[in-house]
């Protein structure tokens, strides 16, 4: 008989109603990089194992240029205004969400058949024991209910499936064989994010390695990996671009970015003063959009949480839980001292299960599954609110 979770199946059909409300309320239009991320969904070429491939009949009812859709916002409002014109067609509604549920299918039935899975597993040496399978598990299902991620999981574009298979890198942790598997198909989906994602492995790994050997050289290292980007800033790429060995479409990439640096270097500065970046990252991280639609009182609540969370790390010296919370964290800071244009926390959600693991060593999942719904709810109402 198969064995089902009622935790896993509440917290799917959780994910499914939030995921359906955040399609009705979201501002059409209003994702990163929309012109052209949308337009290539409904328009470009996709692999024949791509769901879009297998989404262009329904994506011909899609339509990504016919909004009318104002917004009243800025980069400092605490505030906004939403115009009645800014929400999707039913159809549209309806095709977008079984479109995200579909692409998360193969994970729903990770959570709900988790017993299964573990047997699956087992079965092809990845071994772990119940406990931490279980943990690993309930923490990527609890991490789709953070509004960050019901938004990010729900944008018409390829970076969508690119973080629904990036999550799986939490979930296989440890495991390099389908760790490597996971970074190969997500460099062939975008590699501007598989970018951010190999640097992830690579320096979660040196620091992992540290951490085993002294607690003070790891802290030193994180330290060091943060100051490092804060001083070199995008002038790093100076270097990247010379350095011939390294592969064609990562130097094209490095020169391109360096271009536009070059070029846009006072308008991106002034956009993304260096020390405000981190402060812009979480709130994208927990919700807001290019337009800047915020929710203040959850920056507020979530960031009293974090502050609150590390100290409790910080005491509990826990090796596992202090990688899984510092390392992520030092990471992003890295990237968003390093290049003002990776700001955005649609490159860094997929670490989410790492946060929620460590945050899981101390707090109780009904705790954080609560705040993690009270958060939606504060979102959902402000976005009824700014309509009104």
């Amino acid at each position: 008989m198969v064995s089902v979770s009622r935790r896993g199946l509440m917290l799917t059909l959780l994910f499914c109603l939030l995921a359906f409300i955040g399609r009705i309320l979201f501002p059409f239009g209003e994702e990163p990089d929309w012109p052209v991320r949308a337009p290539h969904i409904l328009f470009g070429e996709h692999p024949i194992w791509s769901p879009y491939y297998l989404f262009s009949t329904w994506f011909n009812y899609l339509d990504v240029y016919g909004s009318r859709c104002q917004i009243d916002a800025g980069a400092l409002s605490l505030w906004a205004t939403i115009s009645a014109s800014c929400s999707d067609g039913l159809i549209q509604i309806i095709i977008r969400w079984i479109s995200t549920l579909i692409i998360l299918s193969p994970m729903f039935l990770i959570i709900i058949f988790r017993r299964g899975f573990i047997k699956f597993a087992n079965t092809f040496n990845l071994k772990l024991s119940d406990k931490e399978w279980n943990l690993r598990i309930d923490s990527l299902a609890i991490s789709m209910i953070f509004p960050g991620a019901i938004y990010y999981l729900g944008v018409l574009s390829v970076e969508q499936l690119h973080l629904a298979l990036a999550l799986y890198i939490f979930l296989f942790w440890g495991f390099w064989l389908p760790v490597l598997g996971l970074l190969a198909i997500l460099f062939s989906i975008d590699f501007g994010n598989s970018m951010v994602v190999f640097s992830f492995i690579f320096l979660m790994t040196i620091f992992t390695r540290i951490r085993l050997l002294r607690r003070t050289w790891y802290f030193l290292g994180l330290l060091s990996l943060i100051s490092f980007g804060l001083i070199f800033d995008y002038h790093l790429l100076n270097i990247f671009t010379t350095l011939d060995f390294l592969p064609d479409k990562l130097l094209d990439k490095s020169e391109s970015i360096l271009d536009t640096y070059n070029i846009h270097q006072s308008e991106l500065l002034t956009k993304y003063p260096i020390f405000f970046r981190p402060i812009i990252t979480l709130m994208t991280f927990i919700f807001m959009t290019p337009s800047g639609i915020k929710v203040p009182l959850i920056y507020i609540i979530i960031g009293l949480y974090t502050l609150i969370l590390s100290f409790k790390v910080v005491k509990s010296k826990d090796s596992n839980i202090e990688i899984f919370w510092f390392g992520p964290m030092a990471i992003i800071l890295f990237f968003t001292f390093l290049f003002p244009t990776y700001v955005n926390a649609k490159y860094y959600i997929f670490m989410l299960p790492f946060f929620v693991y460590a945050a899981l060593g101390h707090y109780s999942r009904k705790s954080i599954l609560i705040l993690f719904s009270f958060s939606n709810f504060l979102v959902f109402l402000s976005l009824l609110m700014y309509r009104l």
